[in-house]
């Protein structure tokens, strides 16, 4: 797709401002990985949040233990990754 450059300039004639139509906008935030949030409008199940919060004590009073992500891609045989 061809882009016609269209500017905004200073009082100088210097460029500020770049337009763009709506299409290559959305094109450049799509290859930007910028696009819509595929969650916007989804709520949490009921609970979500005080299972997170209860997740959160009982990692800070060691009663939970979590794995670094470098072990379990080991454990997972990714390590390229």
């Amino acid at each position: 797709m061809a882009v016609k450059e269209r500017y905004i300039v200073n009082d100088k004639g210097e460029p500020v401002e770049v337009i763009l139509s709506l299409e290559e906008y959305r094109r450049l935030q799509e290859a930007a990985g910028e696009g819509p949030d595929p969650d916007e409008g989804l709520s949490l199940k009921p609970g979500v949040i005080e299972e997170l919060l209860q997740m959160e004590a009982d990692y800070a009073a060691g009663r939970l233990k979590v794995k670094s992500w470098e072990q379990v891609k080991r454990e997972l045989g990714l390590t390229d990754v």
